[in-house]
C-alpha cells in the first residue's frame, strides 16, 4: 500500500477507535460541542486555496466533561523539489494565503523539516496555526537527497482553531525563512479544557438533515456517477461507533484510493464534465496537480471529488481520488458552485505554488452541534 494510503487509513482508524472509546467516557458539557462560531472558523480552513485539507471537522469536545479539541484539519501526501525549494514555495503560497511563518525546524541533514503558520491575531477572532511536517520519501530512489530538484517528501498538515470555550491564543511573532532552523516551534496552545463550573448545557441532538437514514439515501445517490467509476471510488455510508452522545455525523463518503492503472488527469477532467460536474478549485507545483470538482446531489446535497496527481517517489505519479457528500446545513458546501474556467495546468508553467478558485472538502466528520 502507499504510503499515502497507509495514512489515510491510520487516520480513519484513530478516529474510529476514538469514537468507540467515547461510549465509557463521562458525558461532555453540551456548551463544549460546536457552534456557529466554531463552523466559521474551520471553513475558514477548510477553504483556504492553500492548505485544501481532505480531512475536515470542526473544534468540538473531547469526550471528557470539560475538554475541547481544537484541530479542525488534515491532510498528507507528496511533494517534489529540493529541501530549499520547496521550502520557499510553502512559505510564498501561505503568504498569499495571508498566513505568516512562525516556527521552522529541521534535522542536521536536512532529509525532515516542519514549518509553522499562523493565521489572524487575538483582536480579531479569527486565528488558526498551520503545522506542516516534511520527511525524505522512503522510497526515494538511490542518489536523490534533499537537496535535489527531483527529491520526494511526504507531507503531513495539521491546522487547529481556538474553541469558543478558550480564550483568545498568543500571537505568536513571524520570522524569516532565511534566519534558518530554530530548535522550537509554536504548537497548538495545551489549554484543551474549559472552566465546569458553569450552567449544564444538554447536548444537541443530530440534526433531522443529518439523520442515519438520511445519509444512508445519499450514498445510494450517488450510484452509477460516471466519474466515480472512472477513479474506482464507492461511495458508502457507515454508522459511526460510539454512544448517543459521543457518535459523529459521518457524512458518505470514499476512502482515498490510486485511480486505476491507464487513467490520467485529462481523461478524468473529460469524464467529469461528461457528468455534469463543475472544476471549482484547481492547484499546480511543487510536484503536484489537485483538482476539485463538484455536482448538485438531490435536495441541497453536493457531491465532491478531490484528485490529486502526485509524485510516487519512483521516478513517475499516480492520482489519489477521494469523494464525500456535503450538506450546506452541516457546513458543508454550497450547492452553487463558482467554475475554474482555466486552470493552471492549461497555462505556461510557473515557479511555486498556483490555486485557483476555492476548495471544500467536507466536512468529512462532525459532532452533532447547535447554532449557539
Amino acid at each position: 500500500m502507499p504510503r499515502t494510503g497507509r495514512v489515510a487509513l491510520a487516520l480513519t482508524l484513530a478516529v474510529a477507535l476514538a469514537l468507540a472509546a467515547g461510549g465509557c467516557s463521562p458525558t461532555p458539557d453540551g456548551r463544549a460541542f460546536p457552534s456557529r462560531v466554531d463552523w466559521t472558523r474551520a471553513q475558514a480552513v477548510w477553504t483556504d486555496p492553500w492548505l485544501a485539507p481532505t480531512e475536515t471537522t470542526t473544534a468540538g469536545s473531547l469526550a471528557v466533561a470539560t475538554g475541547v479539541s481544537q484541530v479542525v484539519a488534515r491532510d498528507s501526501g507528496q511533494v517534489r523539489g529540493s529541501a530549499d525549494g520547496v521550502r520557499v514555495a510553502e512559505a510564498e503560497a501561505a503568504a498569499d494565503s495571508g498566513w505568516r511563518l512562525v516556527g521552522q525546524t529541521c534535522t542536521g541533514s536536512l532529509d525532515a523539516f516542519v514549518l509553522v503558520f499562523a493565521k489572524g491575531a487575538a483582536a480579531t477572532a479569527d486565528q488558526a496555526l498551520a503545522t506542516l511536517e516534511y520527511s525524505l520519501f522512503e522510497d526515494e530512489p538511490a542518489g536523490g537527497g534533499p537537496e535535489d530538484p527531483a527529491a520526494v517528501w511526504l507531507r503531513t498538515l495539521t491546522a487547529g482553531v481556538p474553541h469558543h470555550l478558550e480564550p483568545a491564543w498568543p500571537d505568536p511573532p513571524a520570522v524569516d525563512l532565511a534566519s534558518g532552523c530554530g530548535e522550537d516551534v509554536p504548537t497548538l496552545p495545551a489549554s484543551g479544557h474549559v472552566p465546569s463550573d458553569g450552567p449544564g448545557v444538554p447536548v444537541p441532538d443530530l440534526p433531522a438533515a443529518a439523520s442515519q437514514d438520511a445519509l444512508a439515501r445519499l450514498a445510494g445517490a450517488t450510484r452509477g456517477d460516471a466519474l466515480l467509476e472512472s477513479a474506482g471510488l464507492t461511495v458508502g455510508h457507515v454508522t459511526p461507533a460510539g454512544d448517543a452522545v459521543t457518535a459523529a455525523i459521518v457524512p458518505p463518503r470514499a476512502q482515498p484510493a490510486r485511480t486505476p492503472p491507464g487513467t490520467d488527469l485529462a481523461g478524468l477532467l473529460a469524464r467529469a464534465t461528461g457528468a455534469g460536474y463543475t472544476l471549482t478549485y484547481a492547484a499546480c507545483g511543487v510536484g503536484r496537480r489537485v483538482a476539485e470538482l463538484r455536482r448538485p446531489l438531490t435536495g441541497t446535497a453536493v457531491l465532491t471529488v478531490r484528485l490529486t496527481d502526485e509524485p510516487d517517489g519512483a521516478g513517475s505519479s499516480a492520482i489519489t481520488a477521494r469523494a464525500v457528500v456535503g450538506l450546506p446545513e452541516l457546513a458543508g458546501p454550497p450547492a452553487e458552485a463558482v467554475a475554474v474556467t482555466r486552470p493552471c495546468w492549461d497555462r505556461a508553467a510557473a515557479a511555486g505554488i498556483q490555486t485557483q478558485g476555492t476548495p471544500w472538502f467536507g466536512p468529512t466528520s462532525l459532532q452533532r452541534s447547535h447554532a449557539g
